[in-house]
C-alpha cells in the first residue's frame, strides 16, 4: 500500500461540520493514498485541539471508549523518521472528534474560534466519583471547575475517602442531561441529589451517550 503526505480539504469533505480548520492546517494532516484516504488521527486531534502531545489525548480516548476505536489502525507513512502512527475513515475519525474533551473542541465542531484562558478556566469538568473501600453501590456525578478541589472539599467533611474514577474536561454542562437520564437510579438515602445507584459502566455509558447526543453549545 502506498500512501502520500499530502492532504487537501476535500478528504475532509464528509466532516465538514465537525471540523472548522483552514487550509494551512488541513495541510498538516497526512492521508493514506487509498482510493479512499484514511487520515491520521494524531494530525486530526493535533489540529483540531493544538495540545502538543495528542498521543495522551488518544490513550485516554482508547481507555474511556475502546468500543469505538477498533476500526483505528497503524500504519507507516514514507519519509526518514516516520514510525507507525494511526489512521482511520472519515466516519470513524467523526466519532472519535465528538469525544475528544474540552470546551474548544466542542468551540472548533461548532465553526468558533478558541475560547480565552480565563474564559475557558471558568467551563465545568463532568466528574463521577465514589468513596473508597466502602461499599456503598452509588456513584456521585457532578460538574465543577476544579474537580480535585470538590473531591477534598467534599472528603473533608467527612469520615471516609473519595476518589475521582472519571473526569470528561469541559462537558460539565452535560450534568442536568445525564441526571436526567439516570433519574430512576437516584440515589434517596440521603440529603445529596448527586448521588445514583449504577454501576460504573452504567454511568459511562449514559455520559457518552449524552456527548454523542449534544449539541455544541455557541
Amino acid at each position: 500500500m502506498t500512501t502520500t503526505t499530502d492532504s487537501t480539504p476535500d478528504s475532509l469533505s464528509s466532516m465538514d461540520s465537525l471540523l472548522k480548520l483552514d487550509a494551512a492546517a488541513l495541510g498538516q494532516i497526512r492521508k493514506t493514498s487509498e482510493e479512499t484516504p484514511r487520515l491520521s488521527v494524531l494530525d486530526v486531534i493535533g489540529a483540531v485541539t493544538g495540545v502538543a502531545n495528542p498521543h495522551n489525548v488518544l490513550k485516554a480516548l482508547r481507555e474511556a471508549h475502546p468500543e469505538l476505536l477498533v476500526r483505528v489502525e497503524n500504519h507507516k507513512f514514507p519519509g526518514r523518521g516516520q514510525q507507525f502512527t494511526p489512521v482511520c475513515s472519515d466516519a470513524q475519525l467523526a466519532l472519535i472528534l465528538k469525544l475528544l474533551p474540552g470546551i474548544d473542541c466542542v468551540r472548533s465542531r461548532a465553526g468558533l474560534e478558541p475560547t480565552s484562558k480565563r474564559a475557558r478556566r471558568l467551563v465545568d469538568d463532568l466528574y463521577i466519583m465514589r468513596y473508597v473501600g466502602i461499599r456503598t453501590g452509588t456513584l456521585k456525578i457532578g460538574r465543577s471547575s476544579d474537580a480535585e478541589a470538590r473531591r477534598e472539599n467534599l472528603e473533608s467533611c467527612q469520615d471516609f475517602r473519595i476518589e475521582i474514577v472519571a473526569l470528561y474536561p469541559g462537558w460539565g454542562h452535560l450534568e442536568r442531561s445525564i441526571h436526567t437520564r439516570l433519574e430512576k437510579h437516584r440515589s434517596t438515602r440521603g440529603a445529596g441529589t448527586e448521588w445514583f445507584a449504577v454501576d460504573l459502566t452504567t454511568a459511562t455509558t449514559a455520559v457518552r451517550a449524552a456527548i454523542l447526543e449534544t449539541t455544541p453549545p455557541a
